[in-house]
């Protein structure tokens, strides 16, 4: 029988793919001898396997999570305590710092460098920056910005960039990174090496992914500014929603706590005309003076040019001021432009960005936003000012029906007036104009103006005066009470004042002030509508439209009515004035009509009680204002002055135009005014209540100042003593339900408050 032998095949081994050629197999093992031996000699500092390692991992779409990768090599590998990555970027003319070892900032560290620092990094090409004594006080800035106080041992490498370019040249070699090492157990030379060989591969990866970024940041803010453009257009007709639209997107996209428009004066670039806050658009301060408190956007406006103050403490143009001016401690400031093409119109101020200070990325912004805000606004007020010509041309035409143009036949007449105007007592302040009949008191304007010598000391002309007074006649409204007789009245208690009180002949005011002051209270209330400023500044007002957004709305009517009797033919008696006297008293017309607001008393009766405290000084501009303002305010309210009788019929007046205002807001539907439902006011409180907190603490400032007043200040708590008397008589009155017109004209009422008054006496 035949055996047969059984062989074991041999093993074969897996092939090896891509085996070097033979003639290559040698440069392999001498490749390996050779690193092996630079390994040994300590002349390379990176393993090669763990570099490629690092290198496969950087696959990022972010430049920070590769730079906490690149960190966490380098921190393991040179041993120390923390690593981060100083960027130069040289467009920015800044260096950032955007991770801390395997922390990411939320928000970068950023810091201006010069010329002189890259070209120093340059200069240390292969070399290591130690932080001490002899380190460049930028990049020491830098290291104290990350750290605090910098106690630590911090070396640095500078990485360069060389261009492709032949000869390698200094203008082809770019630093683009500072590496940095804090507390390393390794040498210098070690982490030279180590890190020119990490980014020598690993560069480019991390470069072009910032370049990535920077491309889809400059994506997101042009669309971001796209949006801003388009809400900027969306608002043009309304100034007010544009110029809140500029300050709330600026702060939204630079992220910055507080914002303030500058809108600048054309004829005086020093000069802010007004001041806007987003939070309080329809609060503005004009004719803010550009004083120390606002140096910023005074040097922003006058050199063109956008100023970045990384911090506020050591920039030589902040003062402490400043705080003055944004209302709070401020950080940093990015202060802009707002540019029409070539032409600076104001300047926008940014205060406090979130998390951080304003960088070259928000100066970008705000270039960008200078032009548009500019065009914006300037197209806006163009729109504006057609609106309110358009506007001003329907109140003219609706005025026509109330005025009648005076003729000069007319006025001769008036002056020439054959009657002997004579009443006992009427340069007495117990005198009541009001007993004056109507037709009588054109003259009497005439005669009082003669008597306190303006004709004779400005040479004015009496027939264009006396057109100029018929004219504010014709241009008074037939309301009950704020009508020509009261402008005649508070004109009387001015006339009273400048002759009893000698306010020229004492040197209290001058001559022009008291021009000012007696034409002033003669046209205060021209074109009075039987409505208050509440009712004027709703929207669907006209007046609204005009002078809502300065406040005061018809006194500042009144203003431009009398204004525009002043430019009539044959009305303006302030002609005969030099430039400088027409202007001052112009000005000083505007500032007297509006201080008849009551809500500009308010403001100003805590200055006015100051002043009295300390003694009135005629050579202070101030006091000499203020004062001017309370004479206007008491000459306003001369009626409350006068005997009981005068007083009940005025609040008969009154009260009819607060009856008419109420129902015209019925009317319009305004669900928020008291005035709806006259049976809710009580009109002997409303009476006792204005006299003790408006009208007596005016006079009893005046009577401080002259002793004669005093007798003014009797007669006001005297009307005061009969309105509580007549309180029982109104209750009464609610009760069977009388309204309270009928009651003040009946002639019961007097007789029963002058009954309690008597029965109070003897009491007492």
């Amino acid at each position: 029988m035949e055996t047969f032998t059984t062989y074991k095949l041999p093993k074969l081994s897996k092939p090896e793919l891509f085996v070097p050629p033979p003639y290559c197999r040698k440069a392999q093992r001498h490749d390996e001898e050779k690193e092996e031996i630079l390994l040994s000699l300590n002349l390379i500092a990176s393993n090669p396997s763990k570099l490629l390692l690092l290198h496969e991992t950087l696959t990022d779409d972010s430049s920070k999570a590769l730079e906490v990768k690149i960190n966490k090599y380098l921190m393991k590998e040179a041993k120390c305590k923390l690593t981060f990555l100083v960027h130069f970027l040289p467009t920015n003319g800044e260096a950032m710092v955007q991770t801390l070892g395997r922390e990411e900032l939320e928000t970068s560290i950023h810091l201006p460098i010069s010329e002189d620092l890259v070209a120093l990094f340059v200069h240390y090409e292969n070399e290591v920056l130690k932080c001490d004594e002899n380190l460049n006080p930028q990049l020491f800035a830098l290291f104290k910005k990350i750290f605090d106080e910098v106690h630590c041992n911090i070396v640095s490498v500078p990485i360069l960039k060389k261009e492709n370019h032949y000869p390698c040249s200094p203008q082809n070699i770019q630093p683009v990174l500072l590496v940095c090492f804090v507390n390393s157990e390794k040498d210098e030379n070690f982490l030279i090496r180590i890190a020119n060989e990490l980014f020598k591969y690993c560069l480019p990866i991390l470069l072009n992914t910032m370049t990535a970024e920077e491309e889809a940041r400059q994506k997101r803010q042009c669309q971001s500014l796209l949006a801003v453009v388009r809400k900027l257009i969306v608002n043009l007709e309304d100034i007010n929603e544009l110029l809140k639209t500029i300050m709330s997107e600026a702060k939204k996209i630079t992220r910055a706590q507080k914002c303030s428009l500058f809108l600048i004066n054309p004829d005086h670039i020093h000069l802010a005309s007004k001041i806007f806050h987003p939070d309080r658009i329809n609060t503005v301060r004009a004719n803010v003076k550009k004083t120390k408190d606002h140096v910023i956007p005074d040097h922003v406006a006058t050199t063109g040019q956008i100023l970045n103050i990384q911090n506020v403490d050591e920039h030589p143009l902040i003062n402490q001021n400043l705080s003055e001016f944004t209302g709070f401690k401020a950080r940093n400031v990015l202060c802009f432009p707002v540019k029409n093409e070539n032409e600076v119109i104001g300047a926008v101020q940014l205060c406090n960005k979130r998390g951080g200070s304003f960088n070259y990325f928000d100066e970008e912004i705000a270039n960008t936003l200078s032009v548009y805000c500019g065009l914006s606004i300037m197209h806006s007020l163009k729109y504006t000012q057609v609106e309110n010509f358009q506007i001003r041309n329907f109140l003219s035409d609706e005025l026509m029906i109330y005025y009648v143009q005076i003729s000069e036949e007319d006025a001769i007449r008036k002056m020439n007036c054959p009657l002997i105007h004579r009443y006992p007592d009427f340069d007495q302040f117990n005198f009541s104009p009001r007993t004056i009949v109507q037709i009588e008191s054109v003259c009497f304007v005439l005669k009082m103006f003669e008597e306190l010598g303006f004709f004779a000391t400005f040479s004015i002309k009496k027939n264009v005066f006396t057109r100029f007074v018929m004219s504010v006649k014709e241009g008074c409204r037939d309301v009950p009470y704020h009508n020509w007789m009261h402008l005649f009245c508070t004109a009387h208690f001015a006339y009273l004042c400048l002759k009893n009180l000698q306010l020229v002949e004492k040197g209290y005011i001058t001559h022009l002030e008291a021009l000012a002051y007696f034409i002033s209270c003669l046209c205060h209330d021209v074109d009075y509508r039987g409505t208050n400023n509440a009712f004027q500044q709703e929207p669907t007002n006209t007046l609204a439209s005009l002078y809502s957004s300065s406040g005061s709305v018809m006194e500042r009517h009144r203003l431009s009515q009398v204004l525009r009797i002043l430019g009539s033919e044959g009305c303006n008696f302030l002609e005969v004035l030099n430039r400088q006297d027409y202007g001052l008293c112009l000005n000083l017309l505007k500032d007297l009509i509006l201080s008849t607001d009551l809500a500009t008393h308010c403001k100003y009766y805590r200055k006015q009680y100051i002043m009295v405290e300390e003694g009135y000084n005629r050579n202070n501009p101030e006091h000499r204002y203020i004062f001017s303002c309370l004479l206007v305010t008491c000459a306003d309210l001369s009626d409350y002055t006068k005997d009981w009788k005068v007083t009940k019929d005025i609040c008969g007046q009154l009260y009819e135009e607060f009856v008419t205002q109420g129902d015209l807001e019925m009317r319009f539907d305004n669900a928020h005014s008291i005035m709806q439902n006259s049976a809710t006011i009580f009109l002997p409180s409303l009476q006792t209540d204005f006299l003790n907190q408006i009208c007596l603490p005016m006079f009893k400032l005046l009577a401080e100042i002259f002793v004669s007043v005093k007798e003014l200040v009797h007669k006001i708590k005297k009307n005061i003593l009969y309105w509580e008397a007549s309180k029982h008589v109104f209750q009464k009155a609610a009760e069977e339900g009388r309204p309270y017109v009928e009651v003040l004209t009946s002639e019961e009422f007097e007789k029963d408050v002058e009954d309690t008054i008597e029965l109070l006496r003897k009491q007492k």
